[in-house]
């Protein structure tokens, strides 16, 4: 080789290697071993997880973006859930991508909440590219004519002004308003109506193009794939997508400084009482001793607040408890609907004893039989919700979104059995505080206080 030939080749090679970096296909990764989940990103940002699934003949196709009702702006609440009602695009029709969907055998939906908006197809393992073909399309080709612009939003109107007319619907919604003074956690999904008229066919068109891009979204196929051909088929219709620069904003919530309390008065058959403890965001290690809490409390006809307010004392025709956690801060809320409103205060009392029951050190506060029941049904719970390959994707799509990692997700059994009966006992003496909690009532027009 001649030294020209050489100086050639040093000046080439750079290049060589510079490009073939920028062409190299994404790798698909296995995180855990013993689960068949492949992931990756591609260049333009778009998260893509892989779930194989050989037991079904369909495939669940989801794209995720990380935006909802926490990232509407201000005066503008509603807009993510609005937005995704816009289904035409350059390529399709309004009602034209379901109606395709429907032609395939499959079946297809969006929803929105606070923190994503994640729209969904399942189809025959021999047309899941379909749905990739049309994810891509409302990724970069949304059209939102006026006419359909002011339909949708006419409709989503009436849905607001349906939950307006539901009594529970308020009582919720005037918690979370009472809860959270300045998260955008206390505005509703759908809106506020006076809200919702005031949103713009600009509002929609500037939200669309600030966060339906590659690096804002997650793509997961659920079922029966081979991961290398259902990753080349992403690359075909979302690989050449350009991304832009998405910012999320922090939001930051005081701490509750004491007990808030609010009456509604409705005309309804039967009281409702909504007890909240405010607690913290899913990252927290406290999040899985809350999670066996609630299960203790009000998970299925054996929990202590079924049998106690249900079975014996008779005080209520419903009690539920749930953990309610996902990003930034969080509740644990009890649900109750007592007889009658003179069993209200009962209600409230009993849960308190059985919170001051559960903390107590006496070594028969929780069995170990009750204990272990109660932790084989929460996992038990999350295996059945992964029960569909949809499922599993939705779970995927959910954890990606609130919490960036899947160890969360498949770990989740694991953390869940290692709870102690300390654990329990620690986060109610760390939340369940007078000044942690908000007390919302809905009692029938006309009760005397």
């Amino acid at each position: 080789m001649t030294n020209f030939s050489r100086k050639i080749l040093l000046l080439i090679t750079p290049f060589f290697i510079f490009t073939t970096l920028l062409s190299a296909k994404p790798v698909l990764t296995q995180p855990f071993a013993e689960y068949p989940i492949y992931e990756t990103k591609l260049k333009n940002g778009l998260r893509v997880v892989i779930y194989v699934d050989s037991s079904t003949p369909t495939v669940s196709t989801q794209i995720w973006y990380n935006v909802g009702s926490v990232y509407d702006p201000p005066g503008r609440s509603g807009l993510s859930h609005l937005l995704e009602h816009m289904d035409g695009t350059k390529h399709y029709k309004p009602r034209e991508i379901s109606a395709l969907v429907d032609a395939y055998g499959g079946e297809d939906n969006a929803f929105t909440s606070n923190l994503y908006v994640c729209y969904w197809v399942d189809l025959a393992k021999d047309y899941y590219e379909l749905a990739l073909k049309l994810g891509a399309e409302r990724m970069t080709n949304l059209l939102i004519p006026e006419e359909k612009f002011q339909s949708e939003r006419l409709v989503v109107m009436e849905e607001r002004r349906l939950g307006e007319n539901e009594p529970d619907d308020v009582l919720w919604e005037q918690f979370n308003l009472l809860v959270y003074k300045l998260h955008p956690y206390r505005h509703p999904i759908i809106g506020w109506m006076s809200e919702i008229k005031n949103i713009t066919l600009k509002d929609l068109i500037d939200h669309y193009q600030q966060y339906w891009t590659p690096a804002n979204a997650v793509c997961v196929i659920a079922g029966a794939v081979k991961p290398d051909d259902a990753l080349n088929k992403v690359i075909k219709y979302f690989g050449k997508i350009k991304s832009k620069p998405v910012s999320h904003p922090i939001f930051i919530e005081p701490e509750q400084q004491g007990e808030q309390q609010m009456t509604i008065y409705k005309k309804v058959s039967y009281p409702s009482i909504v007890i909240g403890y405010r607690t913290i965001d899913q990252l927290n290690a406290d999040y899985y001793p809350l999670e066996v809490l609630e299960a203790l409390l009000a998970q299925g006809k054996d929990s202590r607040l079924y049998k106690k307010l249900i079975l014996e004392k008779q005080f209520a025709l419903r009690i539920s408890a749930w953990n309610d956690i996902e990003r930034d801060y969080g509740t644990f809320n009890f649900y109750a609907v007592p007889i009658t409103t003179e069993f209200v205060d009962s209600v409230k009392q009993i849960i308190d004893e059985e919170l001051v029951k559960l903390k107590s050190q006496d070594k028969d506060s929780i069995t170990d039989e009750e204990m272990q029941r109660v932790k084989n049904q929460v996992i038990a719970n999350e295996i059945y919700a992964q029960d569909r390959s949809r499922g599993v994707g939705f779970r995927i799509g959910r954890t990606l979104i609130t919490t960036g990692d899947l160890k969360d997700m498949i770990e989740y059994p694991k953390r869940i059995q290692a709870v102690t009966k300390d654990d329990v006992r620690a986060v109610i003496e760390k939340y369940f505080l007078p000044k942690n909690r908000t007390i919302a009532k809905l009692l029938p027009e006309g009760t005397k206080q």
